[in-house]
């Protein structure tokens, strides 16, 4: 009985190579966002603009026509007013100036938070 290498090759490798993209997937859909585990406070924020820009593409030439929606939200905590404006644009205004938010927050650094929802 002698070891046929491309036997082995054509049959045992491609099985653990699949093995292997199923574990990375799973890892990847499965891992806990770091701002979720971060951000620990619930806090209530109200909307009070939504800022309509062109995302910056990192050119000088033309820019892109899509036009992006970003809320700037106020808030407190601790007895201390932040203002902050979403670094994550909407193709729509789904937010209303005056319009109540809960947002999670980090309780040592309170101008790190993501929008719940």
């Amino acid at each position: 009985m002698s070891f046929d290498i491309m036997s082995f090759v054509v049959t045992i490798l491609p099985t653990f190579i699949f093995i292997a993209v199923l574990f990375g997937l799973f890892k990847i859909f499965t891992e806990e966002d770091p701002m979720k585990k971060r951000c620990t406070v619930s806090v209530q924020a109200t909307v009070i603009n939504v800022v309509k820009k062109r995302p910056d593409n990192g050119t000088n030439q033309n820019q892109t026509s899509i036009e992006l929606f970003y809320p700037e939200i106020e808030y407190t905590y601790n007895n201390n007013q932040y203002k902050c404006m979403s670094p994550i644009g909407e193709n729509m205004p789904i937010y209303q100036i005056g319009q109540v938010i809960t947002i999670m927050i980090d309780p040592d650094v309170p101008e790190y938070y993501y929008i719940v929802g």
